[in-house]
């Protein structure tokens, strides 16, 4: 019997994360939080997780830990990784 990883494929142009989608969403998001106005910020991982050499959002680090769940929620490692977003967050509000 055939192992199931290997009925699978790597089709390198498909990405988990469409950028075109991405793209509209994060527009209408930053819409939304500018109608906001002062109440509202934007939390934003593009930073830590869009590699701007290759063009794409990268879900794990180089040792290969995931960023996300299956049900794309942060991980505890991917947790560890925006924890200083937060953290500036939460001291602007003290």
């Amino acid at each position: 019997m055939e192992e199931s990883w290997k009925r699978f494929t790597w089709v390198p142009e498909r990405e988990i994360v469409q950028v075109d989608t991405y793209k509209l969403a994060r527009f209408r998001t930053e819409s939304i939080v500018k109608k906001c106005g002062s109440k509202c910020e934007l939390i934003d991982y593009e930073p830590l997780l869009f590699n701007k050499t290759a063009g794409r959002f990268e879900f794990f680090d180089s040792k290969g830990f995931l960023y996300f769940t299956g049900a794309n929620h942060l991980s505890a490692h991917g947790m560890e990784l925006v924890r200083p977003i937060f953290t500036e967050l939460c001291n602007k509000l003290s």
